[in-house]
């Protein structure tokens, strides 16, 4: 199933840039019908996912020698029906072996299809496709534990930046099942609107000393996870006996 969606993607990028490789193709000249090495150049796209936002990335010279003389790129989020308007880069402006662009003011976690026509006059175009999905990559959250007598307290920063979190989750489990996977408790949630100052701690309490718990917590806003740390161990011990 998974072969067969990025097969279609494929398909679908190269619908999209059909209709203007093939009016590069036609404005080539038509001696050079026959130099396969400029359609079968070995020529990667590779993008890298950010927050709201995808980084394109690609040699400015094909692996057959050929310098183009622009790159144009068009991005379509999956199920888009409409063609995109196309960005053209002048290899006359690109000083940097590598050529990179970046799309912006997309939608985090939609599937996002893109594809590049490299052109030279008097050359067949080569197309190249990338798929990719805008992500945010959570920060890790600095957490300090501090055990007691059957209780672990966990005290961490508020999280800034351009994104506030709105809440902090904190997932929890000391048994496992038959198979080995955790089984977590009731989860915790703490709305950021409802602590003061710059500090976020919750205290669990009526713990099993000398029991080992595992903490994982999370800053959410929406459907983003804006940062994370995992698997927090922490062990409740009773007070030295006097």
């Amino acid at each position: 199933m998974k072969m067969l969606r990025n097969t279609l993607s494929l398909l679908l990028a190269i619908l999209l840039l059909l209709p203007m490789a093939a009016q590069v193709f036609a404005e080539s000249d038509i001696e050079n019908v026959n130099k396969p090495e400029s359609v079968y150049a070995i020529w990667k796209v590779t993008v890298s996912p950010g927050d709201s936002q995808l980084t394109i990335s690609f040699p400015k010279t094909l692996t057959s020698g050929i310098v183009p003389d622009t790159f144009t790129l068009r991005i379509v989020a999956e199920g888009q029906r409409e063609v995109p308007t196309p960005i053209i880069l002048s290899t006359d402006t690109i000083e940097s072996d590598i050529v990179s662009y970046t799309f912006t003011k997309l939608t985090n976690n939609t599937r996002y299809i893109i594809g590049v026509v490299a052109s030279k006059e008097g050359e067949r175009p080569v197309i190249g496709t990338a798929v990719g999905i805008p992500v945010i990559i959570p920060v890790a959250i600095d957490v300090k534990t501090v055990v007691g007598n059957g209780s672990v307290k966990l005290t961490f920063n508020k999280l800034e930046g351009k994104k506030v979190p709105t809440v902090y989750k904190i997932n929890w489990w000391y048994k496992k099942d038959k198979k080995g996977k955790p089984i977590y408790e009731k989860p915790v949630e703490i709305n950021s609107q409802n602590t003061k100052g710059q500090v976020v701690s919750y205290t669990f309490i009526k713990l099993n000393n000398g029991t080992t718990y595992h903490f994982d917590i999370t800053a959410e806003k929406g459907a983003d996870i804006l940062g994370q740390t995992i698997d927090i161990k922490a062990a409740p011990k009773a007070p030295p006996k006097k």
